[in-house]
């Protein structure tokens, strides 16, 4: 049996899951680490950390090869995107990951939009998420390191270089970055010179789904194998969007992970008039997606755990939420803890609870977090679902689809069926759907979903439920118009 090793990217964690060529899971490994924010906007990753666990979650997963007697055919990678690290010729870190929570970069974004409509070339607004407003942020802030960097790259390619030694990127990947033409798939003139970027300082392109290289012998070393290709899988969002078998037009995707994203597949460049909706490049030949995105998903509740929940486990809270009931007893959450994620919207934080009173629980503050949480999904399907030929099918997959409560929450104040996969990991899946037809071991992207779907559980809606979220929804919308600034509400 062939076997592929796939490596997921997360913000804060990595995992290595071996999988057999029909799907099935033989070992999984996961490393974790975490991002340190300055409190200002800053938020870095300590390269040389990331590295050491890299290197160790290899050689974890070689020791499973070798326990499982388990022989790889390739590897295939997939990561978050548009954080942004120089490196030397070496690949070695020359400073810390700018990551792509960072909003450094928002007074930049601010200037560039308002001389220049960037949008049309690259499918995106200026905003600090993306990496050519870091790279141009870099290049006044910290000058030196800019010259010193021989490239400036990302995760995904960091761990292709770690892997195989060569400098390349697919352009899924490249399509965050504000810096490529989403229409001819190439690097931007315009853009790169916009934002201050040398093509010498970026990486090679190639379409995802394409082997980058051959293992180094140092990787080899580390997995105890011989030489085998590592497939550049595509972005992690692409990725998932694939796992959770979106390989037509009309679908609606939800990836529930650090933030939420919500992706359709179009046969084409998608322009939205009002520049609420990005086009990226798709992990599917031929086609693109359609995103919209929140910052307000896992990682906000995982803070409000930490806030409120201490010890207790994640069901121990979804079950205190449950006991709360519907509105939380009139506690209101702004889950802007780490600005929106939206185009056209303010980068700032902004997060605020209200009406607290001696009537509040602490189950409150769970509910109102996962109301509002799916409130940002709401917003971001309806977004979506203004363009023409999006059906009523609503598929969901990450970390909060394994709360039930949330899946309800969600289906009722988005008044949409939801189906949610029971094989959750959709990015891993999607990752090892792109290997298996670059390999062969699959005619197609459909054959190989079909070889690996789990099934999913299906969430119905309620009425009366959606429009009592619905006025919720509306009282947060007043709340957020009261208490922010202009430019956190988008204005200029």
């Amino acid at each position: 049996m062939e076997y592929i090793l796939v490596i997921d990217v997360g913000t804060s964690r990595i995992r290595g899951t071996i999988c057999g060529h029909t799907g099935e899971i033989v070992s999984r490994r996961q490393m974790e680490y975490s991002p340190a924010s300055d409190g200002r906007g800053g938020v870095e990753q300590d390269v040389g950390d990331f590295l050491k666990r890299l290197d160790i979650l290899l050689d974890l997963t070689g020791m499973d090869c070798v326990a499982n007697h388990v022989h790889l055919c390739a590897i295939a990678v997939t990561s978050q995107r548009s954080s942004i690290i120089p490196v030397d010729w070496e690949g070695k870190p020359l400073g810390p990951a700018i990551m792509w929570l960072d909003r450094r970069s928002d007074s930049i974004c601010r200037e560039i939009n308002k001389r220049f409509n960037i949008y049309p070339i690259c499918g995106m607004t200026a905003r600090p998420i993306y990496s050519g407003p870091k790279i141009l942020w870099l290049q006044r802030n910290l000058p030196k390191l800019y010259e010193q960097a021989f490239k400036l790259i990302g995760f995904h390619e960091l761990v292709l270089h770690r892997l195989t030694g060569n400098f390349v990127t697919d352009t899924s990947v490249a399509s965050r970055s504000a810096l490529l033409d989403i229409h001819t798939l190439k690097w931007s003139p315009e853009l790169m010179k916009l934002f201050g970027v040398t093509e010498d300082k970026i990486c090679d392109l190639i379409a995802p789904g394409t082997v980058a290289g051959t293992l180094s012998r140092q990787a080899e070393a580390h997995l105890r194998c011989g030489e085998v290709p590592v497939i550049s899988a595509g972005g992690d969002q692409q990725c998932a969007a694939l796992g959770m078998g979106l390989l037509k037009q009309g679908i609606l995707c939800v990836n529930l992970g650090t933030g939420a994203y919500t992706t359709r597949l179009c046969d084409r460049v998608i322009l939205d008039p009002t520049r609420q909706t990005v086009c990226n490049g798709s992990a599917v030949p031929g086609m693109w997606l359609q995103e919209t995105s929140s910052k307000a998903s896992g990682m906000v509740y995982d803070w409000v755990k930490r806030q409120f929940f201490g010890s207790c486990t994640i069901e121990e809270m979804n079950s205190c939420a449950a006991q709360a009931g519907i509105g939380a007893h009139e506690l209101l959450m702004l889950p802007y803890l780490l600005g929106s994620g939206q185009e056209n919207a303010g980068a700032v934080a902004e997060g605020a609870f209200l009406n607290i009173g001696v009537h509040t629980i602490k189950g409150d503050f769970a509910r109102a977090a996962l109301e509002a949480l799916a409130g940002e999904i709401w917003e971001c399907l309806e977004n979506q679902r203004r363009f023409e030929g999006v059906t009523d099918r609503l598929v969901c997959a990450g970390g909060l689809s394994h709360s039930k409560l949330y899946n309800q929450i969600l289906a009722d104040t988005c008044n949409m069926p939801l189906e949610v996969q029971r094989q959750n990991e959709a990015t891993t899946v999607g990752a090892f759907m792109s290997a298996v037809v670059t390999l062969g071991l699959q005619p197609d992207l459909r054959a190989a979903w079909c070889s690996i779907c789990g099934g999913t559980d299906l969430y119905v809606p309620d009425q009366e439920r959606h429009k009592r979220y619905m006025e919720i929804h509306r009282r947060r919308r007043e709340l957020f118009a009261a208490i922010s600034k202009p430019e956190r509400r988008g204005e200029t």
